[in-house]
């Protein structure tokens, strides 16, 4: 083969080339950034819509109950259930006796286990010394019993 069988490009055309090749990417990238806008533009409306259709469900569950004389009650199970107003009245009155029920419980509960973290503690302490000092006799006597 001879030199003036391969074509090489002159450093004009190089730079044409490359500008071009450049120019091509960047139309792809900017297509694929409108595509992007397109998209997320699409998802926010469906977001919007599905939200406004969630409260319109929200609002007439609501309006169609009152109706009734219903109101909405959060049972300990986190369950929505629709009843009377005096029986709502009287599950809240009883959940706050719960409440203040657990509350001196626990606090006693609490000490209870302040108390026997302390007596853990000196336990523990205890068993520490007395091993220190079997392995101090251990030691002393070993090193008698060898030096004889």
């Amino acid at each position: 083969m001879t030199d003036s069988d391969h074509h090489v490009l002159t450093p004009e055309e190089e730079a044409e080339y490359r500008k071009k090749a450049r120019e091509r990417i960047l139309a792809r990238e900017r297509e694929k950034e409108h595509q992007r806008e397109v998209l997320q533009e699409e998802r926010k409306r469906k977001t919007d819509l599905e939200l406004q259709r969630w409260n319109i469900i929200q609002e007439e569950t609501e309006r169609f109950y009152s109706e009734r004389g219903l109101v909405r009650y959060v049972s300990s199970t986190g369950k929505t259930v629709w009843i009377p107003r005096d029986e709502a009245e009287r599950r809240r009155g009883r959940r706050v006796k719960k409440r203040r029920k657990k509350s001196s419980q626990s606090r006693r509960l609490n000490v209870r286990r302040w108390v026997g973290s302390q007596f853990r503690l000196v336990g523990q302490s205890a068993l520490y010394t007395i091993g220190f000092v079997l392995i101090i006799l251990v030691y002393v006597y070993f090193t008698e019993y060898f030096t004889m």
